[in-house]
């Protein structure tokens, strides 16, 4: 009898740390897409703020005479 409890004991454990181990997986997972969306959405944002001053550094320079 003490025998099965240890293996159950044993299997659950085994079970808390396989848990815990696919958690920290999905974890890094969703932290690396976060920091590929941060990177692409940088880039949009940077570049529509550049496209925005060009055009207006443009009207002025026009506009200037």
């Amino acid at each position: 009898m003490k025998l099965k409890l240890d293996h159950l004991e044993s299997g659950q454990r085994d079970l808390a740390s396989s848990q815990r181990d696919l958690s920290n997986k999905i974890e890094r997972k969703f932290d690396k897409t976060d920091s590929k969306i941060d990177r692409v959405l940088y880039g949009i944002i940077t570049g529509l703020v550049g496209f925005v001053v060009k055009g207006g550094f443009d009207y002025y320079q026009v506009h200037r005479k």
